[in-house]
C-alpha cells in the first residue's frame, strides 16, 4: 500500500472522494484488501428488471436527536461478509428503526478478480472506504467494515455495545433540522432537500437511494453455491451538494440503474463535517401512492 498522508490531507482526501461519491449469526474473521489482481468474470444478475414506473414517493423529516449513521462495505466475492450483510438487514426489526439508525450498504469491488464480480459495486464506494481509512491513519481496507457516524466501528456484532452507542448518539440533540421529498421518475428520483440553510457552511450533505430485498445466487467465487440476499443496497449516489447562502430548498436528480425495483427503494440522506463525522441523518422508504 501506498504512504499515509498526513491528517489535514487525509482530511481533505475524504471531503473529495464524498464529493466525488456522494459524500457514494456468528462473527467470521474479516477479509483485508490486497493491491494488484486481474479483473475477474463477470456473472449477471438473475434479479429480473422491474424500473421505477409506478411513481411511487416517500418524505421524512429528522427528529429533534441525532440520527445515527451506519455504512457497511461489504462484498458478494467476500466469503467474511454474509454475516455482516445479514446483521444490516436485521437491525430495523431490532429496534433500530429510520428515526434512530440510517443504515446504508455499500458494495465495494476490489475482491472482484476472485470470481465473482459483485453487481452492486461501485469504484466510487471503494474510493469513500479508502478516504476513511486516511483519516485514521490507515493503509489498509477491508471487508466487512462497518463505519459508525464516519468512525471505524470494529464492535458492531455486539449487541448490547452497539445499543449503548446507539443511545449516545441519539441522546444528542440535532443541530438542525431536514427535510427529505423524493418521488420516482424515469430511470432516476428526484429529491427535494428543505432546511439546508442550517447546515453548517463546511459540511457535506449527500443523498442515496438505498434497495431492499435483493438476491443473487452466486455461481463462482468464495460463495459459489449461495444464496444472498440483500437490504439497503445504495444504487444511487449524488455527487456532494452545496446550496448557496440563504437558500433554504435544494433539489436534484438521482440516476438509478435499470433494474431497480422502486417499491423496495428508499431515499437516505445525510450531512457530514469534513473530517467525515455525521450530523445529522434521515431516510424514508418509497411507496406506490394510494389510488
Amino acid at each position: 500500500m501506498t504512504t499515509t498522508p498526513g491528517r489535514k490531507r487525509a482530511c481533505a482526501a475524504l471531503a473529495g472522494a464524498i464529493a466525488l461519491t456522494l459524500c457514494a449469526g456468528g462473527v467470521t474473521a474479516p477479509r483485508t484488501a490486497h493491491a494488484g489482481g486481474p479483473a475477474g468474470a463477470s456473472a449477471a444478475s438473475a434479479r429480473s428488471a422491474a424500473g421505477v414506473s409506478a411513481a411511487p414517493a416517500c418524505s421524512a423529516t429528522s427528529p429533534a436527536h441525532r440520527v445515527a449513521l451506519v455504512e457497511l462495505f461489504t462484498s458478494e466475492g467476500c466469503s467474511s461478509c454474509p454475516p455482516a450483510d445479514r446483521w444490516l438487514s436485521s437491525l430495523e426489526s431490532s429496534g433500530f428503526g429510520l428515526d434512530r439508525v440510517v443504515a446504508l450498504s455499500l458494495h465495494v469491488g476490489y475482491w472482484d478478480y476472485i470470481g465473482w464480480k459483485d453487481p452492486y459495486a461501485r469504484p466510487a464506494f471503494t474510493d469513500r472506504q479508502r478516504a476513511y481509512a486516511r483519516v485514521r491513519g490507515s493503509g489498509t481496507i477491508y471487508t466487512p467494515q462497518v463505519v459508525l457516524d464516519g468512525r471505524d466501528y470494529r464492535a458492531w456484532h455486539s449487541g448490547t455495545g452497539f445499543r449503548r452507542d446507539v443511545d449516545a448518539i441519539t441522546a444528542q440533540p440535532a443541530p438542525f433540522r431536514l427535510r427529505v421529498d423524493a418521488r420516482a421518475e424515469a430511470g432516476a428520483v428526484a429529491v427535494s432537500l428543505h432546511g439546508v440553510d442550517a447546515i453548517p457552511a463546511d459540511a457535506i450533505l449527500t443523498v442515496a437511494v438505498f434497495e431492499d430485498r435483493l438476491s443473487n445466487r452466486v455461481t463462482r467465487g468464495e460463495n459459489r453455491g449461495a444464496s444472498l440476499t440483500h437490504d439497503r443496497v445504495v444504487r444511487g449516489w449524488s455527487g456532494a451538494l452545496a446550496a448557496t447562502a440563504g437558500q433554504r430548498m435544494l433539489t436534484t436528480r438521482i440516476e438509478l440503474p435499470a433494474d431497480v425495483v422502486g417499491a423496495n427503494a428508499g431515499v437516505a440522506a445525510f450531512v457530514q463535517s469534513r473530517e467525515g463525522t455525521a450530523l445529522q441523518a434521515l431516510a424514508c422508504r418509497m411507496r406506490v401512492p394510494p389510488g
